[in-house]
């Protein structure tokens, strides 16, 4: 090939158009990450002290997380370690339901930010009318229903914070140039404009 190829001068820089930080308020806190890992520890502990006795239906219950469904043990050690795991699964569904609900709120505050409403409109309409505000608007526990709409606004809210795009205003560009020293432009004004068609 002859073509000589040099590298240029002004790079485009591509990132998620929203901040990452937004979904940094929905990870698991440390409390609700110790109490699981005591669920685990605790069943480690159910597990070896039961050894042969009702294997099959202990390990079953435990993996149900039913406390409710082990089967009676006659061997002290293994009913006192029952009754330790029962416990922690208890808190965990304590600690799971106040970290849920919390997680909520924190989704729905961000829902109401006008520039999310706004993405959500433009990448699915339907969505925004049919999801976003009938979930804002929703007062009260959530049903399957409800749950579904809020795992697809989260989507959306992860891809508005964390996607690469370049689509509408949620996707935004950076310019920058390269050469002796490299420069990344982010002194321009943001100009949003409107073009209708006939």
């Amino acid at each position: 090939m002859t073509r000589q190829w040099r590298v240029g001068r002004v790079f485009v820089l591509r990132h998620a158009g929203m901040p990452f930080d937004w979904l940094e308020t929905f990870t698991a806190d440390a409390d609700l990450l110790a109490v699981a890992q005591d669920v685990l520890n605790c069943e480690a502990a159910l597990l070896d002290a039961i050894g042969g006795q009702a294997a099959n239906s202990v390990r079953s219950a435990v993996r149900r997380g039913s406390g409710d469904r082990l089967p009676g043990l006659t061997n002290p050690r293994a009913r006192a370690a029952a009754e330790e795991w029962t416990a922690a699964t208890r808190r965990f569904e304590l600690a799971y339901a106040a970290a849920d609900a919390a997680a909520g709120d924190q989704l729905r505050e961000v829902l109401c930010r006008p520039e999310v409403g706004e993405a959500v409109f433009l990448s699915n309409p339907d969505a925004y009318r049919n999801m976003l505000v009938p979930f804002l608007s929703h007062e009260g526990a959530l049903n399957s229903r409800w749950r579904r709409v809020r795992r697809q606004m989260y989507t959306y809210v992860q891809r508005f914070c964390a996607k690469n795009e370049t689509v509408s205003f949620f996707g935004p560009m950076a310019y920058g140039t390269a050469g002796e020293t490299t420069r990344l432009h982010r002194q321009r004004p943001r100009i949003r404009r409107v073009f209708l068609s006939e």
